[in-house]
């Protein structure tokens, strides 16, 4: 009985003194990462840290974020302009960036889960420790990613096989590209939207290339005959356009054939 009471005052005293000495007190007992009152407490502080570079809205700034009713938090180091944010992520890189001010985040509960898919997939096939490569393989390794071919492809995967914008969140998918390149687990944003942002994005470029195309080459026809003129320059186009214009009822304006790469 004493000397359970003896362990039960050590690990009282060793938990209100630091976290860590918690676990040289309790070897035999290891904290699992993934329990939830030890990732919510981790969280809230990561959450406290962050926030108290924020300030209150002052005026007549809001105070709410009126299309998703969330809180707006204000940058205490900015004054004019002013810098406001509901993302935790956003913030946190507005620090870095404006005032190199670094703070250490959470591990993602999507990333854990990746690293656990891994690790079980290389030991199922029997190189627990292939992961673990020198700095010159790692550097060449980096070097061998295609950022914006990969995304491409990711977009094209997405939009072919109309799969869910909310694949950004699957384990899997940040599982399977960390198996073949574990240097390119940052490829895919965490954010709900950064799917749908990449395919918008993907359309605009496609449909202003695709406009671009079919205006790059104008031929206008009339009583004097075929004026060839190009369209790719903003400066021609308004010219044809005036032309066709003060000709009207005189001549005709279609667009040759073009011939798409």
């Amino acid at each position: 009985m004493s000397q359970q009471s003896s362990r039960m005052s050590c690990g009282y005293t060793s938990h209100v003194g630091s976290p860590s000495s918690t676990i040289e007190t309790f070897p035999s007992v290891p904290l699992n990462p993934s329990d939830s009152s030890v990732r919510k407490t981790r969280k809230r502080q990561a959450t406290a840290n962050t926030w108290a570079h924020a300030r209150e809205p002052q005026d007549a700034e809001p105070a709410r974020c009126p299309r998703k009713d969330e809180k707006i938090y204000y940058c205490m180091h900015c004054r004019d302009p002013t810098y406001s944010t509901t993302v935790l992520t956003t913030f946190r890189r507005h620090l870095l960036k404006a005032h190199g001010i670094e703070l250490s985040a959470p591990d993602h509960p999507i990333k854990r889960q990746r690293d656990n898919l891994i690790q079980d997939a290389f030991a199922k096939a029997g190189e627990v420790n292939a992961s673990k490569q020198s700095a010159r393989q790692e550097a060449a390794l980096r070097a061998a990613v295609n950022r914006k071919a990969a995304l491409e492809a990711l977009i094209q995967l997405v939009t072919v096989r109309n799969l869910s914008c909310n694949c950004s969140s699957w384990p899997e998918l940040h599982a399977l590209i960390c198996a073949v390149n574990y240097t390119a687990q940052d490829l895919i944003s965490l954010s709900h939207g950064s799917i749908q942002k990449l395919v918008s994005n993907s359309y605009c470029v496609t449909r202003r290339e695709t406009r671009d195309k079919h205006d790059s080459d104008w031929v206008i026809e009339n009583d004097r005959g075929r004026v060839r003129a190009k369209g790719g320059d903003t400066a021609a186009r308004r010219a044809n356009h005036k032309r066709v214009v003060g000709w009207y009822g005189k001549g005709f304006l279609y667009p040759e054939e073009v011939a798409f790469e």
